[in-house]
């Protein structure tokens, strides 16, 4: 992966694969086999697609996203970007030299640690150890039970499509000891540096995936079909099928089943249909939705459904189930227990009220907003309009404040308030997720400046300037939950710092 090619077509298509298969549940690293330097070719920065309204069907978020991204742009600034899952990590640094690849595949190995599915981005896909390549070797030392690898390459043209893609899968297969072997083949059209159309394959084959992600990669294969705008197939290595242990045809039955009870229990009268039409808000592909529906009634009334309709339908309904019964942010039961804190106006050690066995939903961070700058609802209205807790970045002496540099875009914030000149008890405000500012402060992940409109709203109030920038500074946030009517007490560590690591408080 290039900088100059960064916000192509082919990160169009990679992102938003890799959306589609880890979709809510699944953790992500990517690793961009990252090339600093220019490669000296005039093509590349393929992003027509920007201006071409049938791509928004693919990934409408993603599309806005992208819309957004300064030309030029750096592999560093996609990393901050709103798309990816809340949990991700990213595998940055140069590829090496042969003599120092042990150490930097170590390094990368130690970075994906966390990471359900690991995302490879070699220049020219699989090879030798050389700046351009993934090696087999680097796939086996990555693969575990329960991951799945990611990997984008190109096909050649030294032979015909179908006999290269089994050629892959057997070298696969025996240089990775892969236990099954799905690839997606995709080709679309870009114009060269000469104005010329010409067709560009991009293979994604995913090795060790479960029939979840099968599924969902099927599913994204038939939505790129259906915006006409890339021409797609997926095939499979001929061993891999028998990792279904629920045929797609069953799971199906199965799904819909679950599927219909959910909707019925949300809203009871009415047909399918009808419910369906009512919780439209709720579900990202209502008509893919209808037409699973149309083959669960064929295969129960005996009618012979293709296997890739079967696998697609399959998908549709396994993210449908998934988003009606979407779950909120990860609850936390905090244990009863007494805390104490020092008491501001005493010095003394005071007991504080216990803390109630209450479910709040776990986040990476808690945040102590003080009621010495702004009241409970105040600074609730404040951080809601600016999408922004305001806070400073360097503290007087000019040192970054604790734990500014830590923050990352799609970590989590618990928001309390409380504490300030009269010593109030913490109590939860709204969990919140960091996200990708429009003004984001650089070497401060999630930072935002504030914009100029919100100036004087600050003005009034007593928030302080960061001193270092002479600015309004703060986290750039949306709410997830409202917490407001929680009178769960939070215990605030000893010190400062207001910034916390959740582990830090309970």
């Amino acid at each position: 992966m290039r900088d100059q090619y960064a916000g192509d077509v082919s990160d169009l298509l990679k992102f938003a694969l890799l959306r589609a298969l880890a979709a809510h549940d699944r953790s992500l690293g990517v690793c961009w086999y990252y090339n600093p330097d220019h490669d000296g070719r005039p093509d590349g920065r393929h992003r027509d697609y920007l201006n071409d309204l049938k791509w928004r069907g693919l990934d409408p978020v993603l599309i806005d996203v992208l819309h957004r991204l300064p030309y030029p742009t750096a592999v560093s600034a996609i990393e901050t970007l709103p798309i990816w899952p809340a949990a991700t990590w990213f595998h940055r640094f140069p590829v090496p030299r042969p003599k120092q690849r042990t150490e930097w595949r170590e390094k990368m190995r130690r970075d994906m640690e966390r990471a359900d599915i690991v995302f490879l981005d070699p220049d020219n896909g699989i090879g030798p150890p050389g700046p351009r390549h993934a090696t087999c070797e680097e796939i086996a030392l990555l693969r575990r039970p329960g991951r799945a690898i990611v990997l984008i390459s190109f096909s050649g043209r030294q032979a015909k499509h179908v006999e290269q893609l089994s050629t892959w899968h057997r070298m696969l297969r025996h240089k990775t000891d892969g236990a099954s072997i799905v690839t997606l083949r995709t080709s679309v059209q870009v114009r060269t540096a000469l104005g010329r159309a010409v067709p560009r394959s991009r293979w994604f084959t995913v090795i060790d995936p479960d029939q979840v992600l099968i599924a969902r990669a099927c599913a994204f294969a038939s939505k790129l079909d259906q915006i006409g705008k890339c021409s797609t197939s997926i095939d499979f290595a001929k061993e891999n099928m028998s990792i279904l242990s629920e045929t797609p045809r069953d799971a199906i039955l199965r799904l819909m089943g679950l599927l219909e009870k959910a909707l019925a229990t949300r809203t009871s009268r009415g047909i399918f249909r009808e419910q369906l039409e009512a919780n439209r808000a709720v579900f990202s592909d209502v008509s893919g939705i209808s037409q699973a529906r149309s083959v669960r009634n064929r295969i129960a009334h005996g009618e012979l459904v293709p296997e890739l309709q079967a696998l697609q339908a399959r998908a549709v309904l396994d993210q449908a189930l998934s988003e009606v019964l979407r779950p909120q942010p990860e609850p936390h039961a905090i244990a009863s227990r007494a805390t104490y804190r020092e008491s501001p106006r005493q010095g003394t050690m005071a007991a504080a009220a216990p803390v109630r066995a209450r479910s709040i939903p776990r986040c990476t961070w808690v945040y102590f907003a003080t009621d010495s700058a702004e009241d409970f609802a105040a600074t609730k209205r404040i951080v809601t309009e600016l999408g922004i807790i305001v806070r400073t970045v360097y503290n007087s002496a000019g040192i970054a404040i604790a734990n500014t540099k830590q923050i990352r875009v799609g970590d989590s914030i618990l928001l309390v308030h409380g504490g300030g000149d009269r010593g109030l008890a913490y109590r939860p405000m709204f969990s919140c997720e960091v996200i990708a500012s429009e003004h984001p402060i650089p070497r401060f992940n999630g930072f935002s400046f504030v914009e100029n409109r919100h100036i004087p709203q600050l003005q009034k109030s007593t928030y302080p300037r960061d001193p270092h920038f002479e600015r309004y500074t703060g986290i750039a946030i949306r709410p997830l939950v409202d917490l407001d009517d929680s009178d769960t007490p939070i215990p605030r560590p000893r010190g400062n710092n207001a910034i916390r690591k959740w582990d830090e408080v309970f």
